[in-house]
């Protein structure tokens, strides 16, 4: 998934969803450092913005955190774990509403 930035004198205009079906959106701001997702959906795609902070994330249990550059994308049946620091905040949308039975742990 692309990132569009655009700057100008007004304003700085960040868009990072594109050819997407939003159902849900929801915004993550952590408590300390915390790890947050450890686990995949079967019915949902997700795309996460990390507005403030810090973040890593990685899509299997054994890989090493890579740090959260623009935009991550998650595909359903995608393993995912996200590290945030203190004050971090996360925005992210996704394809369907949140469904505590569609949380898969590993």
């Amino acid at each position: 998934m692309k990132v569009y930035k655009h700057e100008d004198s007004r304003r700085v205009l960040i868009e990072w969803i594109q050819n997407f079906t939003v159902k849900s959106c929801k915004v993550a701001i952590a408590k300390g450092e915390t790890e947050i997702g450890d686990h995949y959906h079967k019915n949902k795609d997700e795309v996460f913005y990390l507005l403030s902070g810090k973040g890593e994330y990685k899509f299997n249990q054994n890989d090493e955190f890579i740090p959260i550059e623009d935009v991550v994308f998650v595909p359903r049946n995608t393993y995912h774990l996200f590290k945030l620091s203190d004050g971090a905040i996360l925005l992210g949308a996704a394809t369907e509403p949140f469904d505590p039975n569609d949380e898969i742990k590993m």
